[in-house]
This record gives C-alpha cells, structure tokens and sequence, in this order.
C-alpha cells in the first residue's frame, strides 16, 4: 500500500478534534482503521488489537511515536469526522487504484441498511449502491440512493 497516495487523498481531511486530543496523527488512525476492515475486522476493539499485533508492519508507513491510538481514540474521531468529506477522500483514493489493476471484473450490487426504517418518522430505509473490484475485493465507490430499484 502507497502510504503516499494514501495522504494525498487522506490528507485533507479536516482533524476535528481540538486541543491536546491530537496525540495520534488523522492519517495514523484513518490508516490504521482502513487496513483492519480491509482485513475483515468489524469493531473498533478488533483494530486496536490489530494494530498492537502488526505494530512493526505499520511502523514502516506510519510515525507511531505515540504507538496504537486505543478503541475509544478510533470511535471518537469516526464519531467527529465529517462523513461526507470522509466518504469524498475515500472514493477518490479507492478510484485511484484502478491504476493498479489491469484486468478485473467490476461487480454492482444494492442493499438496505437493516434496521434504517422508521415508521414512526416516516422515514424510509437507507439504500446503498456499492461498486466491488472482484481482484482486489474493495469497494472502489458506494452511494446512496434514493428509493430501492434494481441495480440498472
């Protein structure tokens, strides 16, 4: 993974935490969490042990000078960071591997997000759009739609 390419995407998203809550760079924890969902890893917890048992392998594109940002350092800033800046750099630096691949099947697939309808507030489940590489299995984009149809 190009640590460059990454920060050329990544780099520009804003830091939202404030004063001394910056011990551990954006780029170390959006890195970080990044490799541990690409690795299949669902929660917060399971990066921060991930993190803590690749330490050397992340050492070698990260300053670790602070170590591994803990579980509640990751769920905070997710909790912060603009989604939609957030989403923007990641489908910019996803496009950008294309470069990488040289012949791949795209595939396109929809789902609803479980448990996003509420009747009560008449709101209608959340429909996702996902574009996969088949040779790399990454999400090169994904977009919300408005009403659920097919994939066309």
């Amino acid at each position: 993974m190009c640590i460059i390419n990454f920060e050329n995407h990544f780099g520009k998203l804003e830091d939202p935490r404030i004063g001394n809550r910056k011990i551990h760079p954006l780029i170390n924890v959006i890195f970080i969490t990044l490799v541990g969902v690409i690795c299949g890893l669902n929660t917060f917890v399971e990066i921060e042990e991930l993190g803590k048992g690749k330490i050397e392998f992340l050492k070698k594109y990260l300053d670790l000078t602070h170590g591994i940002p803990s579980h509640d350092t990751f769920g905070n800033v997710f909790a912060l960071i603009d989604s939609g800046h957030f989403a923007e750099c990641f489908e910019n630096w996803s496009s950008s591997l294309r470069t990488l691949i040289s012949e791949d099947f795209i595939a396109l697939d929809g789902k609803s997000i479980r448990s996003s309808l509420d009747k009560n507030k008449n709101k209608l489940p959340i429909h996702l759009m996902n574009v996969w590489s088949s040779m790399n299995n990454i999400c090169l984009a994904q977009m919300r739609c408005d009403n659920k149809s097919n994939e066309v």
